[in-house]
């Protein structure tokens, strides 16, 4: 599914990635969590980050969010999907903004 990748430190990246919880735990370094953004979309990071110190990535409004982090979309049905074109262009705009 085709998903944005923001890595600690690092600029993000769209990427093909499979559909399964192992690929997003490796992604993340851990358990899941999942925070429902605006359009369908799915901010997915550790679940345990903040208490195990992981490093601080980007914030969201007055959260910040801490290690890896992977932007994919859903289906309404609780389903993992790939973003969209339109989707893909929300997410990239917000960590271009000055």
């Amino acid at each position: 599914m085709k998903s944005i990748i923001k890595e600690v430190g690092k600029n993000p990246r769209v990427e093909e990635i499979k559909n399964d919880l192992d690929t997003l735990q490796s992604l993340v370094g851990g358990y899941i969590e999942s925070v429902r953004m605006e359009e369908n979309i799915l901010l997915i990071c550790n679940e345990d980050g903040k208490l195990n110190g992981l490093p601080p990535n980007f914030s969201i409004g007055n959260n910040v969010i801490v290690g890896n982090a992977v932007f994919v979309a859903f289906d309404g049905n609780d389903e993992f999907t790939g973003l969209s074109d339109t989707q893909m262009s929300l997410i990239m705009d917000k960590f271009n903004e000055v």
